[in-house]
């Protein structure tokens, strides 16, 4: 609201696949709805994909971040995960809050806190897993793939608009979550995601390396994106919109 004027949208851009199809139906072209995901600059995790392809790791990073609601990052799915992996690796589980009801497992490692380059967190890994129950944007699956780590995450929109089959789980719904809008919360099935990482663990990795980072870099990075920014606004300005 300006002046007393209100401005209604020329362009509504949407980061990811999620509801992207609904949102179209909302406006129907008015505004034009897009999908612009935030570009990311590959440099930044140019020495965290050096790391990761220089060896064989064993080591698999899970993010759990901040407690959200509904376990949305699905740690818990990756403890009942465990009971099902029989390979030899190390998991990673790097968070800003405490983390309830860890498994006695000795592949598990828990790290607390901050970290001060964020570029710094996906250094040393074969592979991330986050089967997110929920999401929208998902800049740790965007880093994660620059870094070089294959992600393996729910069966679900927007995830399997970006990701390979063989690096998702078949996931139910479970749950729904109120917000501004009814959100479907769903799980991956742990015996599922135990077969993925399994396979890769005792897989070719730096084959599913590369094709991690051709992935982010076609996807997410600043040299893919810039002229599709540029083109919608040039595009915007020839139809005489403000510039």
């Amino acid at each position: 609201n300006i002046s007393g004027t209100m401005y209604l949208l020329d362009v509504f851009i949407s980061p990811s696949d999620w509801y992207l199809e609904e949102v179209k139906n909302i406006f129907n072209d008015n505004p034009k709805v897009v999908k612009l995901p935030p570009p990311s600059r590959v440099e930044l995790f140019k020495d965290a994909k050096n790391e990761n392809f220089s060896k064989d790791h064993k080591r698999i990073l899970h993010i759990a971040g901040k407690t959200a609601i509904k376990d949305r990052n699905g740690t818990s799915t990756i403890f009942e995960m465990l009971k099902h992996s029989k390979s030899d690796y190390e998991l990673v589980i790097k968070s800003q809050t405490a983390i309830q009801n860890i498994p006695e497992d000795s592949r598990i490692t828990v790290e607390i806190g901050d970290v001060k380059n964020r570029q710094d967190m996906y250094k040393g890994f074969d592979a991330m897993i986050l089967p997110r129950r929920y999401a929208g944007l998902c800049l740790p699956m965007n880093e994660a793939l620059l870094s070089g780590l294959p992600v393996f995450m729910t069966d679900i929109s927007p995830n399997n608009a970006v990701l390979p089959s063989k690096w998702l789980a078949k996931s139910n719904k479970i749950d729904t979550l109120q917000t501004q809008a009814l959100t479907d919360v769903y799980e991956a099935d742990s015996r599922e995601l135990a077969k993925i990482v399994d396979n890769y663990v005792n897989s070719n990795k730096q084959k599913e390396k590369q094709e991690a980072f051709d992935i982010g870099f076609n996807n997410f990075s600043a040299e893919k994106l810039q002229p599709q920014y540029l083109d919608l606004l040039d595009n915007i300005q020839k139809d005489g919109l403000p510039k």
